[in-house]
């Protein structure tokens, strides 16, 4: 912190006066000769400006604009004077122009976020963005899809809660669509995925206790040997629905028999198990081919998949949705020999248990040609799940941000350090008189102080206005910019109910995986 004082007896206010008559005399006097008779005899100017003006018209004239010099003269002297270090927030116009001048893919349409375009050296970056219910998260990622649909060199997998997006972006030439309960789902079983039986459990269990993991570890170990063994959705339900003593057998001389020795133990794992499995109830058994999450991954496969998920059936699939999710991940990074980028859409990332494959994701992104779209309403709900220490991860591994309306005091905090502090010079100015013998005298002090603040602070994000928030792209300063409403027609019906999906034909399962002709 640094102060400095200045003194002086010359006050602003004799300054101040005389501007404005100065103003007058050169704004009124056209005649050169009088300009040089006046300035030869200054004591004259003030009758003549009498003469011309008349007293009324002088005198406001002088207040009016000695009054504009004295507001500029206090604004300028006790604000912050500029900052010296830092974090910038600069005009959305400046930042914009800025982002244009970086180079963009040719014959393809340029991804924007918030009307900001985004660089082609950022679009494998990761995005991430934050904001409470109705702040335009939604739309801004609507927006984007929207764009990356049109794009030739990119495919996505989206997490679609309530269909939205299915409604607005499915074309059912080219796209997926995954939910059990839906009749235009395709279908899904373990027994078709190539990824190694505990790598599917280890994505389908999440470590409950970090203190103490065994149930969850015990429980991957039983439900990798039923993966490993089973060759149906249908085989594996049953085994956990029916006896105990027939599961044991079932597993016995695997690794997994191990857990399943004492009763008590066994009870604690296989309920584990089951709670995890639920979904099972729900899965018809595909007659020919199904999807493999892991295989689209792995593959250059232009097909986008809609994940749709109704809030009726959010705690039966939230386990089977994290899987698939992490499958995907890990057939994402298991290829590099790709030409295609990948979307990875998640509108609410703490709707899913922890996808352990997603901090690799973030740090090699740009190896692996993906691109997550992460977005969340607080912090809290991704720590909850994360923790700190991952959750600092996803932050850090996300290069462009938006952040909107921020109502949670802790969430404010959080994105206003990610925006950045900044060093300033602040300059505050005190005025003293006093009375001597011989007349007053007047005492002028000037301090400076350099400050660290916030850019953007915590309250400013907490109130915004819906729509509006800040823009935040790696290596450069933060802008504030407003969402526009963008209005999408409705291409599909967001949710059609399945009777039985049994009595589909081999050949209508086949056309759904059938790869779809890019023009």
């Amino acid at each position: 912190m640094k102060n400095q004082k200045k003194q002086t007896n010359d006050s602003p206010l004799g300054i101040i006066f005389i501007l404005p008559i100065l103003f007058l005399l050169l704004w009124h006097v056209k005649n050169p000769q009088i300009s040089l008779v006046l300035m030869e005899q200054p004591r004259l100017i003030l009758p003549y400006l009498i003469e011309q003006f008349g007293y009324l018209k002088l005198i406001l004239g002088i207040v009016g604009i000695g009054s504009f010099l004295w507001l500029i003269h206090i604004s300028s002297r006790n604000n912050n004077t500029g900052v010296l270090r830092g974090a910038k927030v600069v005009p959305n116009r400046q930042l914009k122009a800025t982002l244009k001048k970086e180079p963009k893919l040719k014959n393809q349409p340029q991804l924007q976020l918030a009307g900001m375009p985004i660089p082609a050296k950022y679009e494998n970056r990761g995005f991430f963005m934050i904001g409470s219910p109705g702040s335009g998260k939604t739309q801004a990622i609507s927006q984007m899809v929207a764009i990356l649909k049109q794009r030739t060199d990119f495919r996505g997998i989206i997490f679609d809660r309530g269909g939205e997006m299915l409604a607005k972006f499915y074309d059912p030439r080219k796209d997926l669509i995954f939910n059990p309960f839906d009749a235009r789902s395709c279908h899904w079983s373990h027994y078709h995925e190539p990824a190694r039986p505990e790598t599917m459990a280890a994505g389908l269990i999440p470590l409950e206790s970090t203190k103490e993991p065994f149930f969850s570890i015990a429980a991957r170990a039983v439900l990798a040997e039923l993966f490993r063994q089973t060759k149906s959705n249908q085989e594996l339900f049953e085994l956990l629905q029916g006896d105990e003593t027939v599961l044991s057998s079932f597993l016995s001389g695997t690794l997994a028999a191990r857990y399943l020795g004492e009763e008590k133990v066994s009870t604690s794992v296989l309920s584990t198990v089951a709670n995890y499995c639920e979904f099972y109830s729900s899965l018809t058994q595909p007659q020919n081919k199904a999807l493999s999450f892991y295989s689209w991954g792995a593959s250059d496969s232009p097909r986008w998949i809609f994940i749709t998920l109704r809030e009726n059936d959010t705690e039966l699939l939230k386990p089977l949705y994290s899987l698939i999710f992490e499958l995907m991940l890990k057939g994402l990074l298991s290829n590099e020999e790709r030409n295609r980028k990948t979307a990875i859409v998640i509108d609410e990332l703490g709707a899913l248990n922890q996808l352990p494959s997603l901090n690799r994701l973030l740090s090699e992104s740009r190896k692996f040609l993906g691109c997550p779209i992460l977005g969340t309403q607080t912090e809290a709900q991704i720590t909850k799940i994360y923790g700190r220490e991952d959750t600092r991860i996803i932050l850090q591994g996300t290069k462009t941000k938006l952040i909107l309306n921020c109502a949670d005091p802790q969430t404010a905090e959080t994105m206003a350090k990610i925006i950045g502090k900044q060093e300033s010079v602040y300059v505050t100015n005190n005025r003293s008189r006093s009375i001597q013998k011989g007349g007053r005298n007047r005492t002028f002090s000037e301090n400076e102080q350099l400050r660290e603040s916030y850019a953007v602070f915590p309250s400013e994000l907490q109130d915004l206005p819906d729509l509006n928030g800040y823009f935040k792209i790696a290596g450069l300063p933060a802008a504030k910019v407003k969402v526009k409403i963008k209005k999408f027609q409705n291409r599909a019906k967001r949710f059609v109910a399945s009777s039985n999906k049994q009595d589909e034909t081999i050949q209508q399962q086949w056309q759904l995986f059938q790869e779809p002709k890019i023009d």
